[in-house]
């Protein structure tokens, strides 16, 4: 048997390590702030998850924008008939009554 082994130190030294029955006087470090941000994110507002949510949906809104303004805009060979503008003072009217 090697008297210079590794392993067998390292075993000795763990074994001789007194054990204490007191808990730490300090916490890890790091982990206070860790539980406190998980506490946070479980106690967020509604404000704040509407707002996070609201963020998150800008891109697909865009996108929905940009697919609707592409298959809706109008020809240009159709052009302004006196009809459309008829038709445009109605819906005006309609949506904004005075």
């Amino acid at each position: 048997m090697k008297t210079n082994d590794p392993w067998k130190k390292l075993s000795d030294a763990t074994r001789r390590r007194s054990r204490t029955t007191e808990p730490p006087t300090e916490m890890p470090w790091g982990f206070d702030k860790a539980v406190l941000a998980r506490l946070r994110d479980r106690r967020a507002s509604p404000a704040e998850l509407w707002l996070r949510m609201a963020w998150r949906m800008v891109p697909a809104g865009a996108v929905v924008f940009l697919v609707c303004w592409i298959a809706v805009r109008p020809s240009p060979a159709i052009g302004v008939t006196p009809d459309s503008n008829e038709l445009a003072e109605l819906l005006i009217q309609e949506v904004l009554p005075q």
